[in-house]
């Protein structure tokens, strides 16, 4: 593993074109495969920086004019056929979403009104053949006592109260003196 990451620096240091650090330079003197890494890198570093030679095939004096050319014609076939593609898509969009809602429609038109119980519809009638009445209400206020307090209330007013010192803090450490007195005098409901 350390190999491994030493032969990495080692590497990157020959790309970036910088002396290796003494403690690398060491370690490569002492372990004979980094050594040879570093050869292979300074080699191909050389190689890389060599000028290349230059190319015996000479281009076709007219390769400019095709180019440019199929270049032409591309932008002239994209300005013909782009007012029809620029309205396929939003069109068929819009047609999709009115027929969508116009079958909804029908649909939501189309259904009976709830009948009083008794439905035309067999299967309907054999799951259920009458209405189940509401059971009756019950007096719930008989039930809590009359000194009960909403504990909700109080958390509401706890977290009134800690947003309210919250923003008296903020404007202390942030706002002059005399306008932090003068913004933060408000009546309090009692």
């Amino acid at each position: 593993m350390k190999t491994a990451l030493l032969r990495f620096l080692v590497r990157w240091y020959q790309a970036s074109d910088q002396n290796l650090p003494p403690w690398l330079d060491r370690a490569c003197q002492r372990t004979p495969s980094l050594a040879a890494t570093l050869q292979e890198e300074a080699l191909l570093s050389s190689r890389l920086r060599a000028h290349p030679r230059q190319a015996d095939i000479a281009p076709s004096p007219f390769l400019k004019s095709k180019v440019l050319h199929t270049l032409t014609r591309e932008a002239v076939d994209r300005d013909e056929t782009a007012p029809a593609a620029r309205w396929t898509m939003p069109s068929a969009a819009v047609a999709g979403a009115l027929a969508l809602v116009l079958l909804l429609a029908a649909v939501w038109l189309s259904r009976e009104p709830a009948g009083s119980g008794v439905s035309d519809r067999p299967a309907l009638a054999a799951v259920t053949p009458h209405p189940t009445p509401l059971p009756a209400p019950v007096s719930v206020a008989q039930q809590i006592p009359q000194n009960w307090a909403n504990p909700l209330d109080a958390e509401m007013a706890s977290v009134v109260a800690d947003a309210d010192r919250a923003v008296r803090f903020l404007a202390s450490a942030f706002l002059p003196s005399e306008s932090v007195e003068r913004r933060l005098r408000r009546p309090t409901s009692g």
